[in-house]
């Protein structure tokens, strides 16, 4: 089950870095947005699995200068430090944007699991993955990014895309969550909808927002360490430095 849950943990950070959306140009040095966030239940939103309902803590860090950058993310369960949500998850990736809409990006990075110790040896292991990210409208974006995990073991592969309409203030994300295990040709299917709440400035570079998610498995598979249905809640407080 942990190796599967491997592949569920990595993909956290990269929709971290998607969601935080930099907008970096020429005119930009670098963009750098650290985001510290509190959640309701365990939940990895690519591969749309409720793991628990313990409280959760995350950060993640973000930097990103002329298409390349890197990404540090931190994840602790506060309610049972040997659960899968311990994690600690560092990347670096490049984008190679094809047009004024349609960019590509690339990944690669590191997974420690941190259910026992700083890496435990048998769920710690190299990832990479692939992003396609098409601006469709100013209100419309379409995302699609596939992950290949445990590159050094029993490779597998998860597929996430997502829709994300823009309305005002509000935001709306589509999710549409397909893994496949290789080894015992498994698969499930999952959708999630997630609803973001108008942002808040609370300070000249410090913001907050909350965030509604459903997920539900569309699939009469699923792992089996996965919770069927679930609603929760989590509150970033993005911290944008960037210059």
């Amino acid at each position: 089950m942990t190796r599967s849950l491997f592949t569920l943990h990595l993909l956290l950070a990269i929709g971290m870095q998607s969601s935080a959306q930099l907008k970096t140009d020429s005119a930009r040095p670098y963009a750098l947005i650290i985001s510290p966030r509190i959640n309701s239940a365990g939940y990895f939103p690519f591969t749309g699995a409720v793991l628990n309902h313990n409280a959760n803590f995350d950060f993640t860090v973000v930097f990103e200068k002329a298409g390349r950058g890197f990404v540090l993310f931190q994840s602790f369960d506060l309610q049972n430090k040997n659960s899968p949500i311990n994690y600690f998850q560092p990347c670096v990736f490049e984008k190679f944007p094809v047009g004024a809409s349609l960019s590509f990006g690339v990944y690669f990075g590191y997974l420690f699991s941190q259910m026992y110790g700083f890496s435990d040896k048998e769920e710690s292991d190299y990832f990479g993955a692939l992003t396609q990210n098409w601006a469709i409208s100013k209100t419309l974006r379409l995302e699609n990014t596939m992950l290949f995990g445990n590159l050094t073991t029993q490779m597998n592969l998860v597929n996430r895309l997502e829709l994300l309409y823009t309305l005002d203030k509000f935001s709306v994300d589509f999710y549409l969550h397909e893994r496949v295990v290789f080894e015992t040709k498994d698969l499930s299917t999952s959708g999630a909808i997630a609803v973001n709440l108008p942002r808040i400035k609370l300070a000249d570079k410090l913001f907050a927002l909350a965030t509604l998610t459903y997920n539900n498995y569309l699939s009469k598979n699923k792992p089996s360490y996965a919770l069927e249905n679930g609603f929760f809640f989590s509150l970033a407080f993005p911290i944008d430095l960037s210059k």
